[in-house]
Formats: C-alpha cells, structure tokens, sequence
C-alpha cells in the first residue's frame, strides 16, 4: 500500500493547479488513517487532509499474490462557510463540493506499477465531534511477490547473445 499512498501523493502535487486556479487548497497533509478524524487531540494534522485506509483481499495468482482492493479515503476539507439558502455566503460555502469534486478527478488518474488505475465507488459522509467530511471508497486490482521470492531474482540485460550452428528443421508460427 506504500506504493499507492506514494502515487495519491505524486498525483496531488502535480495536480495542485487544478485547486489553487479555482482558490481553493488542494490536500496539504496526505497520510494513513490512523482514527485522525475522531481524535484530533491525538493527532498532528492540518486541513485540508486526506487519509487513506484500506483492505485487500489475497488470492495466489501464479507465483505472484493479487486480488481486489478497496481504499478509503477520509477527505477532510477546510472549514467552509454555510451553504443554506438564506447565507450571504452560500456560493462561498458550496466551494467544499468542488473541492470533493476536485479530490475524486485526481484520485481518477492515480495508477502504479503495482496496481490498476483507481476506480470510484461508494461515497458517504462522516461525522465526528470536531468534523463534517466525505469518505470516497475506490477498488483497484493489487499485485505483490511472495515472501520466498523476495531477494531471488535480480533485473538485468543480456547484450549479446551469439547463435551458431546449423538450423535443424523449418520454423512456422
């Protein structure tokens, strides 16, 4: 999941234009969810932020393990002004929908190595004492060596290869 949290954080940075042209702060802390949301006493952060969970489900595909895996990213705006119909303030306070919305599109263009392009799924909002924010859920298609492979085989090149002899028999594809 390392590499996953390396490229959301590639994609953001390269991506950083797409907020700031509109006013607004793309994600200035990207991290693990680790409850943040739900104790901030406990925790360092500023907003806006994005945090990534996660679960994978495993399967031996091969001699490499694979399978499907759901990422749950708690995005956490900055605090905005109110969106009812009576605001003074409401085309100010609708800017955190673009900003969700900004989120999901560079969220769509994270792909890895490792991994397959991000693709969206379920989206809800949360709660807490001190927060209102979405939780976008994404699947994406893992890949990983196993353990016993780790450390067997190096990358390399062949430069030359000489071929001698006489062709045995005729070659058909």
């Amino acid at each position: 999941m390392d590499d996953i949290l390396l490229a959301v954080n590639a994609a953001f940075t390269a991506k950083a234009a797409w907020f700031t042209s509109r006013g607004l702060i793309p994600p200035r802390l990207i991290d693990f969810y680790m409850g943040q949301p739900e104790n901030p006493e406990e925790f360092e952060f500023v907003l806006p932020a994005l945090f990534m969970d996660y679960s994978v489900s495993w399967k031996m595909t091969g001699q490499y393990y694979g399978g499907p895996a759901t990422l749950m990213f708690h995005a956490l705006p900055d605090t905005a002004a109110p969106t009812e119909n009576i605001s003074a303030r409401q085309a100010e306070g609708l800017q955190t929908t673009v900003w969700y919305r900004l989120v999901r599109q560079v969220l769509d263009t994270v792909t890895g190595e490792n991994f397959q392009q991000l693709i969206r799924g379920q989206e809800h909002t949360a709660a807490t004492a001190d927060f209102r924010y979405h939780i976008m859920d994404y699947g994406t298609q893992v890949s990983e060596i196993p353990g016993q492979y780790v450390d067997k085989f190096t990358d390399g090149s062949i430069e030359e290869i000489n071929i001698t002899g006489d062709a045995k028999g005729k070659f058909s594809a």
